[in-house]
């Protein structure tokens, strides 16, 4: 069978699986919607207002730009992910509206098992260990919570694809194969800024660590001269900065690298990085400035949302096995322990970085191994180590010790910050992230790069020491290995069964067939309202439509995806700043249950409010003393209750 043939098998291996978990929605692609109703579902209301906004009335001038088809067009140009949104907004915009959506997420879970396949072949020459890895990585826990919650930040199947042609670029180092590394990057950074950015840092740590470790390896003949690559060669004492020399031709392929990404990249980013780094916008809404291109977050959400290294082994909540565990974990923590950032853990975000008990402790055996061989090979010592023969070659330990190095460097960028000891400040790499990158607020999503680090070493562990032609004695010197069958492969087999129960989450989708009582009910209303707005000029500008539904205490995702059931306007998104009619969301959402709040409410065109009884936010207002439900029945001429929501009518 050719390579093509065996990798479109590997890739048909994948979609039959993941068919198997996803069948409830794959089976009803129209109707269901897979994930759970978050930042992810505004590209579903994006596609279903491109189709319907206009057929509506709907006012392009008093709704967020975003939502209409002059949105799509902005959003191009100026958005932190170009290409992503590109695609997704034409998918959204001519084919049915979940089919689409769903079209966008499920996909890549064959593609991420598919390519980390490619890089661990390419590590380990072993397609058993390679296909079960694969199947890890795609199903890791922060795959799981993205692809249910951010719809561009579930393309994890770049990371594996990016470090592979890196891999590449670094032994071929040919013009060809640098392009397409710098290639596989920049079109990452297009799709999303959190992996282009995130993984150009990786690729740092990955460059030092192969200086490095090949360095080293050639300095202590470690390895034999043809084991290593071109570009790396023998130091001494000597030995300067030259075009001959190891550093000068590893910089060389970087800077090329970089080259090729910057020139690919750049054209297409530059809108963005002059509203975000050029320029000075005058005003600020909250965390977003009036330009909508750019966004700042404070050092306060750096701290939060930072990994701390007992959250590798904290199991995801969801988990109907250990989630209980989990949660126990978590509380322990914060009880207990009076370290500050021990109290911060996030379940949605720090739940992905799990790594999952089997495979730190398969990494935690192979990183000893590694360091026991090569200093023992360094020693010139015999040495036997449960079974396994000594290497003639370390080269075979090579990339165990890259990658170990690479995702240890990796975590310095990922961990709070700085910390005070004794009152001194102390800095760490992180803090380089929050000083040139101000919009990637969530750390912890590196946590899936050192994740395929883990998988990485692993992967190479096991493919040498648990299979065929391994290092480990057989099983059992009765049990003869055929064709079908080889006891080393009952490892194989154990190890990816156990990983894949620890990381199970059950399948979360939305019936869209069914709209929540509250919705239906104000969609069952014909509504229409004629209103008289006055821009920031003092011109005057009418509208007549559909009337619109306010949310109360917020305006938040939720109310966004149902809004395709009442068809009515959304009157107060959480971050929606209308500059012409000198509107803002969060300061509306503040004033709604005062008595000046309620009048701009009826003059902007609201008839509708939903109360939500059990908002965290309303419980804290009733338990302050406020009354806001008694504020909106006094105010309304009509109301209806739901049991968790309230619909009045102004």
């Amino acid at each position: 069978m050719t390579k093509a043939k065996n990798l479109l098998l590997v890739f048909i291996l994948y979609c039959f699986i993941f068919f198997i978990y996803f069948f409830p929605v794959l089976t009803h692609l129209n109707t269901y919607v897979y994930g759970i109703i978050g930042d992810n579902f505004w590209w579903f209301i994006w596609g279903w207002w491109s189709k319907n906004y206009q057929s509506l009335g709907f006012s392009n001038l008093y709704h967020n730009p975003l939502y209409g088809i002059g949105g799509f067009n902005h959003i191009f140009w100026t958005s932190t992910h170009p290409l992503g949104w590109g695609i997704a907004s034409e998918l959204l915009r001519f084919l049915p509206t979940n089919f689409a959506y769903n079209m966008l997420v499920i996909p890549t879970f064959p593609l991420a098992a598919f390519f980390a396949y490619l890089l661990f072949y390419h590590l380990t020459k072993n397609k058993a260990v390679s296909f079960a890895f694969g199947l890890i990585f795609s199903f890791s826990p922060y795959h799981i919570f993205s692809s249910q919650r951010h719809t561009e930040l579930a393309i994890t199947w770049v990371i594996p694809l990016v470090v592979w042609t890196f891999l590449l670029a670094y032994e071929k180092k040919t013009f060809k194969y640098i392009f397409l590394a710098s290639l596989s990057l920049s079109l990452t950074m297009l799709s999303s800024i959190y992996w282009g950015v995130y993984l150009g840092i990786f690729t740092f740590c990955l460059a030092l660590s192969l200086l490095t470790v090949d360095t080293l390896f050639r300095r202590f003949g470690l390895s034999k001269k043809s084991e290593i690559p071109a570009c790396v060669g023998r130091l001494n004492s000597e030995s300067q900065i030259n075009s001959n020399s190891p550093i000068f031709k590893l910089l060389k392929t970087y800077v090329l690298y970089i080259l090729f990404f910057i020139v690919l990249t750049i054209p297409f980013l530059f809108p963005y990085i002059k509203a975000n780094y050029l320029q000075s916008p005058d005003t600020t809404r909250g965390w977003v400035y009036q330009n909508t291109t750019v966004v700042k977050r404070g050092l306060a959400d750096f701290m939060l949302y930072s990994i701390m290294p007992y959250h590798f082994i904290i199991p995801p909540s969801q988990n109907p096995v250990t989630g209980e565990l989990g949660k126990n974990m978590v509380s322990f923590i914060k009880d207990n322990w009076g370290y500050f950032m021990a109290k911060n853990y996030v379940f949605s975000e720090h739940g992905g970085v799990f790594l999952g008990w089997g495979n730190i402790l398969v990494f935690v055996v192979a990183v000893f191994f590694t360091a026991k061989q090569i200093f023992v090979k360094a020693k010139n010592l015999k040495f036997k180590f449960i079974g396994v023969r000594p290497q003639k070659s370390l080269y075979d330990l090579r990339y165990l010790a890259i990658f170990s190095a690479a995702g240890f460097l990796l975590y310095l960028f990922c961990m709070p910050p700085y910390f005070t000891i004794s009152g001194f400040k102390i800095y760490t790499p992180a803090y380089l992230v929050y000083t040139f990158f101000p919009m990637l607020r969530t750390l912890s999503r590196m946590g899936v790069i050192i994740f395929l680090c883990v998988l990485s070493v692993n992967a190479i562990f096991i493919s040498k020491n648990f299979s065929p032609k391994g290092g480990l004695k057989r099983v059992s010197k009765r049990v003869k290995p055929s064709r079908w069958f080889n006891p080393n492969w009952v490892f194989v087999i154990f190890f990816t069964i156990v990983t894949l129960a620890e990381f199970y989450m059950p399948l979360k989708y939305l019936d869209d067939t069914v709209p929540p009582s509250a919705y239906a009910y104000i969609g069952a209303k014909e509504d229409f309202v004629e209103v008289d707005y006055v821009t920031d000029k003092g011109r005057e500008y009418k509208y007549e439509g559909p009337s619109f539904v306010a949310e109360y205490p917020w305006g938040y995702d939720l109310a966004a995806f149902y809004q395709k059931y009442h068809k009515k306007g959304f009157a107060n998104p959480l971050f929606y700043v209308n500059p012409y009619l000198r509107f803002n969301g969060i300061e509306f959402s503040y004033e709604l249950d005062s008595g000046g709040g309620i009048k701009k409410a009826y003059d902007l065109g609201v008839r509708f409010i939903v109360y939500h009884r059990g908002d965290e936010d309303t419980i804290k207002r009733v338990q302050r003393g406020e009354d806001p439900e008694g504020f909106f029945r006094k105010h309304s001429k009509a109301y209806r209750d739901f049991g968790e929501t309230i619909v009045f009518e102004l």
